[in-house]
């Protein structure tokens, strides 16, 4: 409407205001129809831009009855069943004891990483995950249910978050492996009024932080689009122009935060081991489903009293912070951590940075510093939206761990490196 406006105004002025010359009428006219165009047409460009990227247009995530185009849930079940080929297990399983010891010689597996010279002897932990299609056309939920497919064969203590059809296929298939009892299922669903919600069956869904920072979150990408776009895209696409997933790979730390609350399996007869619980995260997508794991679950190199320990990508602690010249070999572009500050994101990182250092596919630590890690990952999420920006899980790990707290710990890793949990 106000470029329509603007554009009769010119014409009016074009006819009767004899001190604009035919130039300045023309150039008045070319504004008009520029912010008539943009007006109109902005909306359906912002749609083609996050088809081409990867991404279905408006998708709207967690609603009711809701499966993905061409999931087949019953073979999937299936599929996953056939999947039970284990690795060899775990340096810290004591197979005569049944249980995870972690006093047990590492014998320097994965490289070193499996140290656990200051871990608790006999820890107890609790595997949290989740899924939430986010509407990625490539890959969608079933895709991603399916790599977690090995995962579901393993002897832990599981706590799951996703949607109705993705708790029928966990329901089914870890009842079909015994595993019935080790397995907490959450739903996660945004029902509207006239909606049928799954709640009488899985119970009420869990809550979600971030949900109703959604459409502030897409404002947000809609408007620094075209900034991104001169910085061609340095900082990556989707945590930056998709907000579905800016939110949903946020909600990780939330999930992992009402685990812990909540420790369904404290009394757990089923726990193998009396020590103290340590809670990790699991994405659905760790190792793409293309890795034989372990039997057992033993995570020793994080069963560290009040600490959380992050996995990243460079070589050591002091390469993450301080930064090498061989750091360019293992993330492309490296930001030392050291370098890193709240402010010196806004002004600089958010547009030509996308951060790799600091991974969000597995963490984990005991529930007091866990709980200090949520207070501050939810503060700078929060931090992030007042400042009009969004980003996806690693860049705000990265911003937590630029904070070197004395209770973060740190482990060299990879993307596929999720037997380097042991």
């Amino acid at each position: 409407m106000a470029a329509t406006l603007a554009y009769l105004v010119a014409a009016f002025l074009g006819k009767t205001w004899t001190v604009l010359n035919t130039r300045r009428v023309n150039t008045i006219l070319c504004f008009a129809i520029s912010c008539w165009f943009w007006v109109l047409f902005w909306s359906i460009f912002l749609h083609c831009a996050t088809r081409m990227n990867g991404w279905v247009p408006g998708f709207r995530a967690l609603r009711p009855g809701y499966l993905p185009e061409g999931c087949d849930t019953a073979k999937l079940v299936q599929d996953i069943l056939q999947m039970g080929d284990f690795a060899e297990d775990t340096v810290h399983w004591d197979a005569a004891a049944q249980r995870c010891d972690c006093h047990l010689p590492d014998r320097d597996a994965e490289g070193g990483r499996c140290k656990s010279n200051e871990s608790e002897q006999f820890p107890r932990f609790t595997v949290v995950s989740a899924l939430i299609d986010a509407g990625r056309r490539d890959r969608s939920g079933c895709d991603y249910l399916r790599m977690f497919g090995p995962h579901l064969h393993r002897q832990y203590d599981l706590v799951f978050y996703g949607e109705a059809w993705a708790l029928e296929v966990l329901f089914a298939v870890r009842t079909a492996l015994g595993l019935q009892h080790r397995t907490h299922l959450r739903l996660l669903e945004v029902a509207k009024d006239s909606e049928e919600s799954a709640a009488s069956k899985w119970g009420k869904p869990a809550n979600l932080a971030f949900h109703h920072l959604l459409e502030e979150m897409q404002v947000i990408a809609d408007r620094k689009y075209c900034r991104y776009l001169l910085n061609r895209f340095h900082a990556g696409v989707g945590g930056k122009l998709i907000a579905n997933y800016a939110w949903v790979t946020n909600e990780k730390a939330n999930f992992m935060a009402q685990a812990l609350q909540e420790n369904y399996f404290r009394n757990s007869s089923s726990n193998f081991n009396l020590g103290n619980s340590y809670f990790v995260w699991l994405d659905v997508g760790a190792g793409h489903g293309a890795l034989k794991v372990p039997e057992h679950f033993c995570a020793c190199n994080l069963a560290v009293p009040g600490t959380v320990t992050l996995f990243h990508q460079l070589h050591s602690k002091e390469e993450l912070f301080l930064g090498s010249d061989e750091a360019a070999r293992r993330v492309p572009q490296p930001l030392p951590l050291g370098q890193l500050t709240f402010s010196k994101y806004l002004s600089t990182y958010d547009f030509t940075h996308h951060f790799d250092e600091v991974m969000g596919t597995f963490w984990g630590g005991d529930p007091a510093a866990l709980e200090k890690f949520w207070q501050d990952y939810s503060g700078t999420v929060h931090r992030l939206v007042a400042n009009n920006a969004i980003d996806h899980d690693q860049a705000v790990l990265c911003l937590v761990a630029s904070g070197q707290w004395e209770w973060l710990r740190y482990i060299p890793s990879n993307f596929y490196g999720v037997l380097h949990l042991c």
